[in-house]
């Protein structure tokens, strides 16, 4: 199992990203308490909104698959994503 820093950029509609991030936000936190999902949260700044998220997978193409059901890219909110693997070198989010 290796770490990957999952990139999220939402390019879809403010209302429908509004309406289903609680229906995100569920299924995150099952992935956190399955032990799959390490982090995730938005990024807080005035560039293109969008999310990174740190996932435990066996390979970047598994990553993007184990959130395939994420309710945002269901609704097509989120408009790409990327995953790289990453690892930890100062500090631990573990």
């Amino acid at each position: 199992m290796a770490l990957f820093a999952v990139t999220y950029v939402y390019g879809g509609s403010a209302e429908a990203l509004t309406e289903h991030r609680p229906a995100h936000r569920r299924f995150l936190n099952e992935l956190e308490a399955a032990g799959d999902l390490v982090a995730a949260g938005p990024y807080d700044d005035d560039a293109d909104p969008g999310a990174l998220l740190l996932i435990n997978a066996e390979s970047a193409d598994a990553a993007l698959e184990l959130l395939l059901p994420d309710p945002l890219l269901i609704e097509q909110v989120i408009t790409e994503r990327s995953a790289r693997p990453w690892k930890v070198t100062i500090g631990s989010v573990r």
